[in-house]
């Protein structure tokens, strides 16, 4: 057998497998990807508040470290690490992913050089870190 009629065996087979092994466009919800917020440790950005219903959050004058739990509409439901009675809504461009905070703080000391938060937040993640 030349390796010319083989060829098209092989591409079906090839195929075949494939159709088992990618995603599928037609996967049920349950198949889905779990949402890439869920469990994601994030900060909020400055003068961010969170909110549940028209209420807004008492943060207690404090920095908070939160982990997102769920997401509904558009919206993220952060719950503060340390303070289990810190919670609330924020949307996605109102959080910043935890491993990016101090690139965070350095652009808004760029864009503010007089920003105390910014360099005492930056300084909070240094240590951390």
């Amino acid at each position: 057998m030349s390796r010319l009629s083989t060829f098209p065996r092989l591409a079906c087979a090839t195929l075949a497998l494939a159709g088992f092994v990618l995603p599928w466009p037609g996967l049920r919800a349950q198949d889905q990807p779990a949402d890439p917020w869920i469990g994601k440790k994030v900060i909020t950005a400055l003068n961010v508040q969170l909110r549940v219903s028209d209420q807004a959050v008492d943060l207690h004058g404090i920095y908070h470290t939160f982990i997102v739990t769920r997401t509904e509409n558009g919206w993220l439901w952060l719950e503060s690490k340390d303070h289990p009675d810190v919670k609330g809504y924020a949307l996605p461009q109102e959080v910043v992913p935890y491993e990016d905070a101090i690139d965070y703080y350095s652009r808004v000391i760029q864009g503010d050089p007089r920003n105390a938060w910014a360099y005492s937040l930056r300084a909070i993640h240094w240590r951390v870190d």
